[in-house]
Order: structure tokens, then C-alpha cells, then sequence
């Protein structure tokens, strides 16, 4: 049995479904948070976090702090999971430093556009001269991930390819649009602002010489300007608008979907792909998602460069040259597939990982790197 402490935000219902998976396992898990859910997330209508056999505790002060770390055994792994930059993080890492307990990061990729970029990279090679000396190791979120902690000058043994996961949901089995003669439906779901890229797909799907329907849910300061510039590209009349939803029509939606499209210039992870692959649904999306590394092979969908039109359209065109036959027969593969990246799957993983760092065992494969032709 092995015994963890993360350090997050919030009770992350992207972090949890592993978490939880090791408690159940039988490992020792306390998770630490800031605050339960994100105001935010509360506005979205997100549900109570289920802990499992997962030890919670809220907002600890200094003194609780320092307790917790002196009170860990010597063996107990600490993860810090995006809050090393905040109170709650550093007074961790302080403790943890103090106490040379094992510790570890998971961490997305910063986003490395433009000026802003370079001072984000800056600041993650001082990082790497200070504390990054203490990190036993680095769980970077996707290849995007990977790629830039060993830009930020990490030694590549120390950084590990990692990616959040859902929980499951059950395949509502609709028919596809095809067979009820409504065309290609592409779906986006997502913010509209300009960091998603949302007229980078509005101007492919402008190219799109056939018959589709575009749902976008969601809502952002962009919306205005997005809906205009559908309306300059005459597709208005392909795309439906419908706001924010809650994350049961949400899943509705991505069971009528053929395809789900995340077109961001930068997402650290994108969620929103690992839903759309464990209900089947293929995903096209951008290679600066870091859940871009989750598409892998055909039937699960394409990855392109951010912002390349020509290129999304093409892909729009070969997608959707598929007969429904055959999506429907991809679609049962991807849900297949989908465990690999379950809360059970990645909790395999994590401890793979560890029994390497702290057992010398072999380097483990992240599970998602097993296509769906070799499961099939």
C-alpha cells in the first residue's frame, strides 16, 4: 500500500476520478483543496464532488499545514496539482522541503504564445534553478505538457506523460445524422473567446462544399463577433447557438454528435475530449490541446496545427465521406477503447509510474498510447 497526499485547487472532477481510483485500490489518499468547486463551476451547475475512500480536507491554515506534512509518513508521495504558485501550494511545498519528504508536480503546459509566453517560460527555468531541484518528478499533462518542461530545461527522466480523466457515462445509442437525414454534425463545446479558436472552425466549415450542421455550446465575450462573422461567411443559417448547457444535455448533445471539435491556439488539457471519446464520439482538435494525444488512430478522429483552416477543412471533407455504417462501427470501438483512459486505468498508470521513481521498476506506457485497432 502506498500513500499519497495531493495538494489542488479545488476538488477537480478531472483529478478525482483517479484519486478516487487509487483509494480504491487500497492506498492511503488524502486530498487537500483550497475550496470544494470553483465559483464558476458552481454557476455551471456541476454536482457535489463524489471522494470515494479519498480522505478531504477544505482550506487548512498554516499550522494545519505544516501538521499534515509532519504527521505523512516517511514514504508518503505529495503531489502538487496546480497550486504550487499559490498560498495553499507554497506553504506545502515550504513544509514539505523543510521535512525532505518525497514531492511531486502535475502540471499542464503554460500557454507559450506571444509576449506573455516568453516571461511564463522565464519563470519556469527560475523555477527549475529553485524548487524544480526538489521535484522528484513531473506529470505533465499530455505532449504538450511534456514538450514544455523539457523546454524549461527538465531532464527528461524526471518529466512523465500524464492526462486527466472523467467519469464514465453511459452511451445513450442514438441513430447518427445520416440515418436521420440531418446531414454531418459537428459539435464544439466550449467558451467563446478567442483563445478556443472558434473562427478558425467557422471559416473551415465555411470551406465544407456539403451538407452539415454545426451545434456550438457555450458562451463567451467572443459570442457577438462569432456569430457576425458566421453571418459574413454565409453558414449562418448551418450553425445552431445554444449557450450554456449542463453536463447531462451536454452528453445528450455528444450523442447526436458526429464529431467533436476543440480548435483551441492553446489548451492546457481539454477535458471535454476524454467526455466526447468515452461516449465514442471522435474528436478533431488543434495540437496545442494537451488531450491531443489521446487521438489515436482514424476512427477516434484527427489532430491538426492550430489555426490552419485549409487543413481543418480537409479534414471536415474526408470525415464526413465516411457512410454512417461504418461511424456507427467506429463509434463502439472508441467506447471500447475509452477505458484506457478511465479513473481505474490511470490510477494503474500513476502507480506504475511511482513503483519506476521510487522502485526502480521499468518506465511505464501511458495506456492511452494503445490504438483502437489493437484492441479491436
Amino acid at each position: 500500500m502506498m500513500k499519497f497526499i495531493f495538494w489542488a485547487n479545488i476538488y477537480s472532477p478531472h483529478l478525482l476520478p483517479m484519486v478516487r481510483g487509487l483509494a480504491a485500490q487500497g492506498h492511503e489518499v488524502t486530498m487537500v483543496v483550497e475550496r470544494v468547486m470553483s465559483a464558476q463551476r458552481i454557476a455551471m451547475g456541476w454536482a457535489e464532488p463524489d471522494l470515494g475512500e479519498v480522505r478531504g480536507i477544505v482550506d487548512p491554515d498554516s499550522q494545519a499545514i505544516r501538521g499534515l506534512v509532519r504527521d505523512a509518513s516517511d514514504d508518503c508521495i505529495h503531489i502538487i496539482a496546480g497550486v504550487r504558485f499559490r498560498r495553499l501550494g507554497r506553504e506545502a511545498i515550504k513544509a514539505i522541503l523543510a521535512r525532505k519528504a518525497r514531492l511531486g508536480i502535475l502540471s499542464e503546459s503554460a500557454d507559450p504564445r506571444g509576449f506573455s509566453g516568453k516571461l511564463r517560460r522565464l519563470k519556469y527555468i527560475r523555477e527549475r534553478f529553485t524548487l524544480g531541484r526538489s521535484f522528484d518528478f513531473i506529470l505533465a499533462m499530455g505532449e504538450t505538457g511534456t514538450a514544455w518542461f523539457r523546454r524549461s530545461g527538465y531532464a527528461p527522466e524526471r518529466i512523465f506523460q500524464s492526462g486527466y480523466t472523467v467519469d464514465s457515462v453511459p452511451f445513450v445509442g442514438q441513430a447518427t445524422s445520416q440515418e436521420e437525414g440531418k446531414g454531418y454534425r459537428l459539435l464544439y463545446v466550449g467558451q467563446l473567446i478567442s483563445r478556443k479558436g472558434v473562427d478558425t472552425l467557422l471559416n473551415a466549415c465555411a470551406s465544407v462544399d456539403r451538407d452539415f450542421r454545426l451545434d456550438l455550446v457555450g458562451s463567451g465575450c467572443e459570442e457577438g463577433n462569432l456569430k457576425s462573422l458566421a453571418t459574413s461567411l454565409g453558414i449562418s443559417q448551418k450553425c445552431v447557438w445554444h449557450g450554456s448547457m449542463p453536463s447531462n444535455q451536454v452528453r445528450n448533445a455528444m450523442s447526436a454528435a458526429d464529431a467533436l471539435v476543440l480548435p483551441s491556439h492553446h489548451d492546457g488539457w481539454g477535458a471535454v475530449v476524454n467526455e466526447a471519446l468515452m461516449v465514442g464520439l471522435p474528436v478533431i482538435c488543434s495540437k496545442e490541446c494537451g488531450a491531443s494525444c489521446l487521438i489515436n488512430g482514424e476512427s477516434m478522429g484527427a489532430v491538426f496545427d492550430a489555426g490552419n483552416t485549409a487543413e481543418l477543412a480537409r479534414i471536415f471533407d474526408l470525415k464526413m465521406k465516411v457512410s454512417a455504417v461504418e461511424r456507427a462501427s467506429q463509434r463502439e470501438s472508441v467506447i471500447e477503447w475509452s477505458t484506457l483512459i478511465s479513473g481505474e486505468s490511470m490510477a494503474n498508470y500513476f502507480i506504475d509510474l511511482m513503483d519506476h521513481i521510487y522502485s526502480n521498476a521499468s518506465r511505464a506506457t501511458p495506456p492511452w498510447r494503445i490504438a483502437v485497432a489493437s484492441i479491436s
